[in-house]
């Protein structure tokens, strides 16, 4: 019987012990990261800017999340502009905007960031930040399903059916021209 408390007394023990070196390597893992971030490393930036964001090693704070993803999509990130970019296009945020969404958005695009083009598609058809425009978002969405983000081909079927034959040349034309300005 002593045998087996000692073995249940072992085991909660170990499991707690696990448990406290695990969100001591977390916090280790933020102190880090933030020290490197605050060094100027934009990599580490970013991915503090994400701990903030899924409160991961430390509480969630977008505020910060935004701080931190900023200066890293200022270094040329282009994960973190695409972050701003979705941080900016949320309508419940206090600092929402949609042309600060667009330019954040575009930034990433310019460097080959598919999800990026999709969504300046996306804001094209709606009108979010920017004039709507069907051959823009045309444009845009071929990018994007060529540099393999797939939720593209059905819009651009969409498209398609709400799009003259004219306006779709113009938007390949228009596509090609992107195409050749992307940053790889």
């Amino acid at each position: 019987m002593r045998s087996k408390i000692a073995c249940c007394v072992f085991i909660l023990f170990s499991l707690t012990s696990a448990k406290v070196l695990a969100e001591s390597d977390k916090n280790n893992e933020f102190n880090e990261t933030q020290r490197l971030a605050r060094e100027g490393d934009s990599s580490a930036q970013f991915d503090l800017g994400l701990m903030y964001y899924k409160g991961q090693g430390v509480g969630q704070d977008f505020s910060q999340a935004m701080k931190w993803f900023k200066m890293a999509a200022e270094h040329g990130i282009p994960e973190a502009q695409f972050n701003l970019g979705i941080m900016y296009s949320d309508e419940k945020a206090n600092w929402h905007s949609f042309t600060e969404a667009m330019k954040w958005f575009q930034k990433a695009a310019r460097q080959d960031y598919p999800k990026a083009q999709y969504n300046i598609g996306v804001m094209y058809i709606m009108g979010e930040g920017v004039s709507p425009s069907y051959i823009k978002a045309y444009a845009w969405l071929s990018l994007a399903y060529a540099h393999g983000e797939q939720r593209a081909k059905n819009v651009l079927l969409k498209l398609n059916n709400k799009m003259t034959s004219s306006e779709i040349e113009k938007a390949v034309k228009e596509a090609e021209k992107l195409s050749e300005s992307i940053k790889r």
